[in-house]
């Protein structure tokens, strides 16, 4: 809401194809919402991929589009292996860091499977995502340690630290485990 209150977000408008193959496409979100350029985009691939056998589609100058997964499930329905991915602000403080650096990074993948019994993979590269810290904030319950650190790069079980100019621990947790998000966040980053 307070992007759209301080006019980052447009509310009109159409995203627009700036370069396109038969398979491949580039999207100029135009700032609009998320899910409007997220479904123009998984349309696009969609449509593609019926006609060539494959179709990705990426944008730029997008905003926060919500669930990936949704958008992955949405191509599997199609009977397509259905992949959605994106970055997002820095959250994530690498290993042996002090400060976030990379995004929390959505990957997902989506494949039909017999019967319905589809294969949906639906994944960040953090332990968890800052909405729930932000909901153990709000019910003022502690986070498990594997969730964050606070400002000083420590962990730390409060989720107001985390909010507070902490950061999201990576997919693994600290130290021993971490280092291997903190290269699947990379690839995604800008």
């Amino acid at each position: 809401m307070e992007d759209i209150q301080n006019k980052l977000t447009k509310l009109d408008g159409t995203p627009e194809i700036v370069n396109e193959t038969a398979a491949c496409a580039l999207v100029n979100g135009n700032n609009l919402f998320g899910p409007v350029v997220g479904n123009f985009c998984t349309e696009l691939a969609i449509k593609k991929a019926k006609e060539t056998g494959i179709g990705w589609v990426v944008a730029n100058h997008s905003n926060h589009y919500g669930i990936a997964g949704y958008y992955s499930m949405k191509i599997c329905k199609e009977g397509l292996l259905g992949m959605s991915f994106t970055n997002t602000s820095p959250y994530q403080v690498p290993t042996r860091a002090k400060q976030n650096a990379l995004g929390t990074n959505p990957i997902t993948l989506a494949a039909p499977g017999h019967n319905g019994d589809d294969f949906v993979l639906d994944m960040a590269t953090t332990t968890a995502a800052l909405g729930k810290v932000e909901i153990y904030e709000r019910e003022k319950l502690p986070i498990p340690e594997t969730w964050g650190v606070n400002k000083n790069g420590e962990v730390t079980t409060d989720p107001a630290d985390v909010i507070n100019g902490g950061g999201l621990l990576s997919l693994g947790g600290a130290e021993a485990t971490g280092e291997e998000a903190d290269q699947l966040a990379s690839l995604l980053h800008r």
